[in-house]
């Protein structure tokens, strides 16, 4: 690292401390040598010096006079020690400066430059400093690209920390490999990696505008990813999404076009495009997700909020009452709003934590004042992904339910397959506590995700629901068919229960019974309702379920 590193700041400082001290050691030099001189011209010392040493009894003048000599040369001696070590402390000084400097700008991972280090950058068109050499552009910047590796999370998960980290190292060290000049790469945090671009050559060198170098490069980034990485004697296959912004049409500073090539990662992530180049739309978006999350946040501390109840109708001779749970949002403005449009944000936000909080309360008080009716029902009531990072949901819940006197039956707690994904381990954990205490857990959406059979083997769940893509279908499409009796099939070995959703005729359902599904729900039973009218609704669906076997065996 070059001594431009340290900050102009700091090295003025040091500089200013040695100017005082030198001109503090001058003025006490200069004063002495000044008393010295005067006392020469006035009273000339040296040959009063020599008359006293002449003079009987007065020998010991030249004694002090030769130890005074010694005393200066000795002094000179462990003066210049002193200077050298006021030197070396200096020197070490500065390279634990150094030292703090490069661990700030830089990963302990990977070694590459960090989110630190792209802070210190100058605007485009302005020379800088680089912390070392190549290490940081100099010139204008063309473009920024954020950099995400798809399915690390499950990866660091299934496999461990440290494999994971090694992971990153042979990325970084990949995506290295495919920089040329002018193209610098980060470590922007977490799984995520960044690349500044300088400008475009001449199209003759280059083939085309910065736009098509960016996302040439974008495309380089995801081919070189989609390569077998080799790990610790593992073979490990990952791809990326990646978000673009240019300059200076998207932003003239570093931070300007990394926060919008985020938003086109987040874009990109949302809509599994792979790559997206940043759009003024995508900045609306978001400010409107900002707005959205101060008017949730409102909502929460306003009691805004209520449930509207789902009937999972059953079967004849299945007698257990079954609900679920779906929160409802009565907007001063907009209506009464349903979870899509509001979920997504409540859980980046972190404010699905005291949203399911509150589900759950009312939920099971709505179950108290049924149980009160003589109604003896069982709620269910969905997970997020982040409640399931909860190591305290287990007991929360627990305690909840004794609060109310009410058994553990008496909760059904609904997860899908992308839940489990932010963190596995965790996730699992979590779950296995809360089946531990006797509450339900059913997978929700089945069918939709990429590792069904798999989780099924080693959730601890008790109940599939059907996804209502397979279900809708039912009637018209064999292959949905032979989908829906097969997961029917595979449930029943498994001595699960099973729920269709989306149920919307009698016709799907007379075919779901004769697949031996247990549960019904979708709007031909019921549409969701408030608390009050659930024991009317739940009536009316079980009339429907028993008049569609009648006209099915007549």
């Amino acid at each position: 690292m070059s001594e431009r590193s340290i900050p102009t700041a700091n090295r003025g400082n040091e500089i200013a401390v040695l100017r005082k001290q030198l001109r503090s050691d001058f003025l006490v030099a200069g004063s002495i040598l000044s008393a010295l001189v005067l006392l020469c011209v006035l009273a000339d010392p040296f040959r009063q010096v020599g008359d006293w040493s002449q003079h009987p009894g007065w020998g010991w003048v030249d004694e002090a006079v030769v130890f005074a000599a010694l005393s200066h040369v000795v002094m000179l001696c462990f003066g210049r020690r002193r200077s050298l070590d006021l030197k070396r402390e200096f020197a070490d000084r500065r390279a634990a400066q150094r030292l703090l400097l490069h661990q700030l700008h830089h990963d302990d991972l990977t070694g590459l430059p960090n989110r630190t280090a792209m802070k210190r950058l100058p605007l485009p068109g302005a020379a800088g400093l680089p912390d070392e050499p190549g290490s940081l552009p100099t010139g204008p910047l063309s473009a920024a690209l954020l950099i995400d590796l798809d399915r690390f999370q499950e990866i660091n998960g299934s496999l461990g920390h440290e494999l994971g980290d090694r992971l990153l190292q042979a990325v970084a060290r990949r995506l290295q490999g495919l920089l040329a000049d002018g193209q610098h790469l980060y470590r922007w945090g977490g799984d995520e990696f960044a690349i500044l671009m300088g400008p475009p050559r001449p199209p003759a060198e280059t083939g085309g505008t910065a736009r098509e170098r960016a996302i040439e490069l974008a495309a380089q980034v995801r081919n070189a990813l989609q390569e077998p990485l080799s790990v610790q004697s593992l073979v490990l296959r990952t791809d990326a999404t990646i978000g673009l912004a240019l300059a200076p049409e998207h932003g003239t500073t570093v931070g300007t076009l990394t926060r919008r090539a985020d938003l086109a990662l987040n874009a990109a992530k949302t809509g599994q495009s792979g790559v997206e180049v940043f759009d003024q739309v995508l900045e609306k978006r978001m400010d409107a997700r900002v707005a959205l999350s101060a008017d949730l946040r409102h909502a929460l501390d306003h009691d805004e909020f209520t449930l509207h109840y789902q009937p999972l109708v059953a079967r004849p001779g299945v007698q257990v009452c079954r609900v679920e749970a779906l929160a409802r949002w009565e907007h001063p403005d907009e209506g009464l709003l349903t979870p899509d449009s509001f979920l997504d944000v409540a859980e980046s936000t972190g404010l699905v934590h005291g949203l399911t909080r509150w589900v759950l309360a009312r939920a099971l008080d709505d179950v108290v004042r049924w149980r009160g009716q003589g109604l003896d029902m069982t709620v269910a009531v969905n997970l997020s992904a982040r409640n399931l990072l909860e190591a305290d949901l287990p007991e929360r819940i627990g305690v909840m339910l004794a609060e109310r006197a009410l058994l553990p039956a008496a909760l059904e707690l609904e997860i899908t397959e992308s839940t489990m994904m932010l963190d596995p381990v965790r996730s699992l954990a979590v779950l296995r506590r809360l089946r531990s205490l006797g509450i339900a857990l059913s997978v929700d959406d089945f069918g939709t995700g990429h590792s069904s059979l798999a989780y099924l083997c080693h959730l601890p769940v008790s109940t599939v629901k059907i996804d209502r893509s397979f279900i809708q279908g039912l009637c018209s499409s064999e292959a949905h068919r032979t989908i829906v009796r097969s997961t029917v099939d595979l449930a029943r070995n498994l001595r699960l229960l099973v729920v269709a959703e989306g149920v919307d005729s009698p016709e799907t359902w007379a075919l779901l019974s004769e697949y031996g599904c247990t549960y019904a729900q979708g709007h031909w039973l019921s549409p969701p309702v408030p608390a009050e009218q659930v024991p009317e609704h739940l009536e009316q669906a079980r009339r429907r379920i028993l008049d569609s076997a009648v006209l099915t065996t007549g």
